[in-house]
C-alpha cells in the first residue's frame, strides 16, 4: 500500500505511512478495511504502442500523408512508414546493451518470458530468432530490415510480437529490462533520445517533453476480450477505468467528507493536465512528493468550477441539510448549531420553536 499524505495547498496537515502488511490480493485488502466503492473513475488508463508527435508530423506532412497514431498506416504491404523514424541501429547505439533482455533469455523460467508458444500457436510462425540475440525482426521486414521500425517495450512484449504479425507491422524490437528505478531512467532515456515507436503507460509524466507534449498513443484495432483471454492478440489492449474505494462506515462517522468523496472525479484532459504540470515541476528540481503536491493544487485552485461541485450544502445556525443538497430552517425540537454540524434533538427542559 502506497504511502499516504493529506495536504492543503501550501502546508502540509500530516504525513502517515501504513504499517507494512504481507502481499494480498486486492479483494482481501477491501475485505480486511471494509472498503466499498464509490464509483467507477472517469479519466482512462492505458498501456500499448506510442509514437513521438515529431514522426506523426513528418508523415502528415509527407507525400503519402501517412496517419501514424493509424495501425493501419503501419502496414508493410501499401506503406513504407520507416522513412519517418530512426534506424534500428541508432536504438542499438542509445540503448546500453547490458539492459536489454536476450531473447534467449525469454523463456519460461527464465528472467522474462515472451510466451513463444503462444505465439506460434496464435500465428503459425516460427520466426522468433533474434539478431544478435536482442533484435527481434516482424515477418513484415524479415527480408529488408532496412525497414524495420526501431522499437523498444519495457512491457507486453508478447503482445506486441503478435501485433506486428497480425497487422503486418515492420518492426525490430528489443525489450529493456524493468522493475527498478535505475531500469526505468535508462528506458526513459533511450526513449527520449530517438524517433522510435514505444510502449508507455498512461497516466504518467515520465515522457512528457519539456514543450509539455505527451506521446501520441497508436490506434490499434478494438480490444477482443475473449481472443485475449485465448492468448491471441491481433488487438490493441483495453482501457482500464480505475475504480475509486472508501472505508464503508464512513457515510454513518462523517457524512460530509463521504458526499465529498462519492462526488470526486476527474477526466483524462485534468490527468494530462497534472501529468503535464508534475513533469514542468520535477524539471525545475522539485522531489516527486513536493511535484504531485503542487500540480495537485494547481488543479484545484484553476477548476473551482469543478470541485466546487462536489461540495455538500454548508448551512448557517439555525439551518440543516438532511441531503446534504441544500439548507431549509431547522424544525421545531430541534437544535442546528451550524456549518458541518448534525441536527441535534432539543434538550428535555429546552424550548426549540422552528428556526
Amino acid at each position: 500500500i502506497p504511502r499516504t499524505r493529506a495536504y492543503t495547498c501550501g502546508r502540509q496537515l500530516h504525513n502517515t505511512r501504513p504499517p507494512a502488511q504481507p502481499r494480498a490480493s486486492i479483494r482481501m485488502y477491501i475485505h480486511r478495511f471494509m472498503l466499498t466503492r464509490t464509483r467507477r473513475g472517469s479519466y482512462s488508463t492505458y498501456s500499448g504502442i506510442y509514437v513521438w508527435e515529431a514522426s506523426l508530423k513528418a508523415a502528415a506532412d509527407g507525400p503519402d500523408h501517412l496517419a501514424l497514431d493509424f495501425y493501419k498506416s503501419y502496414d508493410a504491404s501499401d506503406h513504407e512508414p520507416h522513412i519517418y523514424f530512426d534506424t534500428w541501429e541508432k536504438m542499438l547505439q542509445v540503448v546500453p546493451r547490458a539492459f536489454i533482455v536476450g531473447c534467449s533469455m525469454m523463456v519460461a523460467n527464465g528472467p522474462a518470458n515472451r510466451h513463444a508458444d503462444d505465439y506460434i500457436k496464435a500465428t503459425n510462425n516460427t520466426q522468433l530468432d533474434c539478431y544478435e540475440d536482442i533484435v527481434w525482426f516482424s515477418p513484415a521486414c524479415r527480408q529488408n530490415t532496412s525497414k524495420c521500425i526501431p522499437s523498444l517495450v519495457q512491457y507486453n512484449y508478447n503482445m506486441w510480437i503478435q501485433q506486428a504479425f497480425f497487422l503486418n507491422i515492420p518492426i525490430a524490437l528489443i525489450w529493456v529490462a524493468g522493475g527498478t528505478p535505475l531500469y526505468d531512467s535508462v528506458y526513459y532515456g533511450s526513449v527520449q533520445q530517438g524517433r522510435f515507436l514505444f510502449g508507455w503507460y498512461q497516466p504518467d509524466d515520465s515522457l512528457i517533453d519539456a514543450s509539455g507534449k505527451l506521446p501520441v498513443r497508436v490506434q490499434l484495432p478494438a480490444n477482443d476480450p475473449l481472443e485475449q483471454s485465448q492468448a491471441i492478440y491481433r488487438t490493441g489492449g483495453a482501457d482500464f477505468f480505475p475504480r475509486n474505494y472508501i472505508w464503508s462506515q464512513l457515510q454513518s462517522v462523517d457524512r460530509f467528507s463521504w458526499y465529498i468523496m462519492t462526488r470526486m472525479t476527474f477526466f483524462s484532459r485534468d490527468m494530462d493536465a497534472m501529468m503535464i504540470r508534475s513533469r514542468q515541476l520535477k524539471n525545475q528540481k522539485l522531489s516527486v512528493d513536493d511535484a504531485v503536491r503542487q500540480s495537485a493544487c494547481d488543479w484545484i485552485l484553476e477548476n473551482e468550477d469543478r470541485w466546487k461541485t462536489w461540495l455538500p450544502a454548508v448551512c448557517n445556525a439555525g439551518n440543516y441539510t438532511a441531503t446534504l443538497v441544500g439548507c431549509v430552517p431547522c424544525p421545531a425540537g430541534s437544535y442546528c448549531p451550524g456549518p458541518l454540524q448534525e441536527l441535534v434533538t432539543c434538550p428535555i427542559g429546552s424550548y426549540c420553536p422552528p428556526a
